[in-house]
């Protein structure tokens, strides 16, 4: 095995792992304020049906460089699932829950029948949608003129885990279903990156803005100065009605 084949074995699931690291943190920070602010389920649900998807497909061709790290990602695309519909109110919508497993069980089905180019076909959708998923933002940050909505780890880790993949794709495994949606995916990645290029970094990260969404806003009312004649009072905040 040469030096670059080694490379490439290693490089692909060590930036898709590092991409299912910054979801599990984004959980974490959930499962800690308990609730979900303004966070869309849709990521984790992504995570886990494109996961799922490419465990199944990697296991039919015997490839574990596509199996090991899509079945990490199968795990911890469940518990992301998991903490973010138990700290919902509203929980996820069901049609997303029905769509993922409709997917998840006709990938099982096409599985048991060995139509891996069909599987595939699934993964490349899957894999464009989930590394694409931060310019859901892209309105936000050209009218802001501003990154502080985008976040820089994970488009890092975008970048990093396509250019591998598809580089994997192309020299090692010669297989289109990888090299395909990684190619995709690279350009959308290069795209978030010119986006800080051009506006620069902003001084609140995208943690920080998570740490904005996940704050419980505040029921105390702030004092105000009125003024009485030549006195100037301050009178006490006013006690929340909550019990």
């Amino acid at each position: 095995m040469s030096l670059l084949s080694l490379i490439l074995q290693i490089a692909g699931p060590i930036f898709f792992m590092s991409m299912q690291v910054s979801y599990l943190n984004t959980s974490y920070k959930i499962y800690i304020k308990k609730q979900v602010g303004g966070l869309s389920p849709i990521p984790f649900l992504s995570l886990m049906t494109n996961s799922a998807v490419w465990s199944l497909y990697g296991s039919l061709k015997s490839d574990e460089t596509i199996f090991v790290p899509n079945a990490t990602g199968l795990i911890a695309g469940f518990i992301c699932t998991v903490i973010y519909h138990h700290n919902s109110t509203l929980g996820i919508p069901g049609h997303l829950y029905f769509i993922s497993a409709s997917i998840i069980i006709f990938t099982i089905i096409c599985g048991i029948a060995g139509d891996q180019e069909i599987i595939g076909s699934f993964g490349v959708c899957l894999a464009v949608f989930l590394m694409g998923s931060p310019l859901s933002t892209l309105r936000t940050v050209i009218n802001e003129r501003s990154t502080s909505s985008l976040p820089f780890f994970t488009s890092l880790t975008t970048f990093g885990n396509a250019l591998s993949w598809s580089l994997y794709g192309l020299i090692i495994a010669h297989d289109p279903m990888v090299y395909i949606p990684n190619l995709l995916g690279l350009l959308l990645a290069i795209f978030q990156l010119i986006l800080f290029v051009i506006f620069g970094f902003a001084k609140d990260t995208a943690i920080d803005d998570n740490d904005r969404f996940f704050s419980t806003p505040s029921t105390e009312v702030t004092p105000i100065k009125h003024v009485t004649g030549n006195a100037i009072y301050n009178p006490l905040p006013l006690k929340s009605d909550r019990v």
